[in-house]
């Protein structure tokens, strides 16, 4: 959770929502709750939400106009957070 307020706060870390962190934060998530460990979570599926919705912005043509406009991406990224909160429950 403490990277995305980092990234809605305006902070650009290219490194927190690349395809190679969300794999890490899927395979991650999975593997921990399929032994049983106690993790929360609601930090990873935030993360994953987020790095989808970022990864879709720069893929997809549709979407490419949201993403140039700074204020549009943070929206847009908020809202995946909300997303990710909303899968966790």
């Amino acid at each position: 959770i403490p990277e995305m307020k980092t990234v809605l706060s305006g902070v650009v870390k290219s490194s927190l929502l690349t395809p190679r962190a969300l794999l890490a934060k899927i395979i991650g998530l999975t593997l921990s709750l399929g032994a049983g460990l106690s993790v929360g979570k609601e930090g990873p599926n935030i993360h994953i939400a987020c790095a989808l919705a970022e990864i879709c912005m720069q893929k997809f043509r549709i979407f490419r106009a949201v993403a140039i406009n700074q204020a549009k991406r943070l929206d847009i990224l908020g809202a995946a957070c909300a997303t990710g909160v909303a899968a966790s429950f």
